[in-house]
């Protein structure tokens, strides 16, 4: 319990391997790490800055068509 109330609170990508990627995406789309991780993790992307991070996504490998 204790773990998941600590990743709600500083974010799950941080526990990811990949964090450092999530970071320097998240940073050349102006949006929180959190963000990137979702849309890899399965969110659907809303418009057009989450399709642009999903093509970044795409492009590092960290998701696959």
């Amino acid at each position: 319990m204790t773990q998941y109330l600590l990743g709600l609170v500083y974010g799950w990508y941080q526990k990811s391997p990949d964090a450092d990627l999530y970071k320097k995406i998240a940073e050349t789309h102006a949006c929180s790490p959190q963000r990137v991780y979702n849309l890899a993790h399965g969110k659907m992307a809303m418009g057009v800055i989450d399709s642009l991070i999903v093509e970044d996504l795409l492009f590092n490998g960290l998701i696959h068509a």
